[in-house]
């Protein structure tokens, strides 16, 4: 379960739900629990690709350091929980602490992900599709 993720949320942000807040260890802080979970994510990843595709290996090699990082957030989260996200990458090694490294990392609101999930899955009728192509064109 991710509810560390509550840990990084606005202050500004009143939750309805009566969910209680993690604890985390006095040896972890939030940019470490990041960071962590990041990294896990991103060997997951890699194994997954080495391991299902046909020369899986000499493909994630081909890669080098050219993998850019898309990370998601809640539609809420501002520059200060982004700022976190960024260091927790930096930390867990997925990209340099310079600027190079921070070009490589790039923020999606969730709800443009799920947007962006249901047109190229067809889960979209055509009709709305269009629609909602012409209104992301317009902003």
């Amino acid at each position: 379960m991710t509810r560390f993720k509550l840990l990084l949320c606005p202050a500004s942000i009143q939750t309805t739900e009566n969910i209680p807040l993690p604890t985390l260890p006095a040896s972890k802080d939030i940019v470490s629990v990041y960071a962590d979970f990041y990294k896990y994510l991103f060997e997951q990843a890699q194994a997954y690709i080495t391991i299902t595709r046909a020369n899986g290996r000499v493909m994630w090699k081909s890669f080098g350091n050219d993998i850019d990082l898309v990370l998601s957030h809640p539609n809420s989260w501002g520059d200060s929980q982004k700022s976190v996200m960024r260091k927790a990458v930096v930390s867990a090694g997925l990209v340099e602490d310079a600027k190079a490294g921070q070009d490589k990392i790039q923020f999606v609101s969730e709800g443009e992900a799920s947007l962006h999930y249901c047109i190229r899955s067809g889960h979209v009728a055509d009709v709305i599709k269009a629609s909602i192509l012409m209104f992301i064109r317009r902003h």
